[in-house]
């Protein structure tokens, strides 16, 4: 930094701190992928072994089909991790005003009930509202 506090000491220092939100984000940018890779890789390894221990011998049918719905549970959750991340990513590379809009609140309950109203009646659930 220069001595004199002018210009080009002004200059510098805008410059310094430019480059320090930039190392700033570069690091935050490195630590996001490795905390993504690792959330990826966990339940693929996860799928991985499970496949593995399941075809190293014959086993009975029901074990078979309980092996296969944890597996096919595991990739509805890898997929729906992978759907949040690129979410995420869309969000910040478009960097979108946030808007208010009102939320009706029974509206967004009710779609959420018919959303998952299958799991509600397998698992013989009772939602009341008032």
């Amino acid at each position: 930094m220069p001595q004199n506090k002018d210009e080009l000491y002004v200059l510098s220092k805008t410059i310094n701190d430019l480059l320090n939100r930039i190392e700033s984000a570069v690091e935050r940018e490195k630590q996001f992928t490795s905390d993504a890779s690792h959330e990826l890789r966990t339940p693929l390894a996860v799928l991985k072994g499970t496949l593995e221990i399941l075809i190293r011998k014959p086993r009975k049918q029901a074990e078979y089909e309980e092996k296969i719905a944890f597996v096919s549970k595991k990739l509805i959750d890898s997929i729906n991790l992978v759907d949040e991340l690129l979410l995420l990513a869309r969000f910040e590379n478009q960097r979108l005003e946030m808007k208010n809009n009102p939320v009706y609140l029974n509206a967004l309950i009710l779609d959420v009930l018919a959303l998952h109203s299958q799991s509600v009646k397998e698992k013989k659930l009772k939602i009341k509202s008032s």
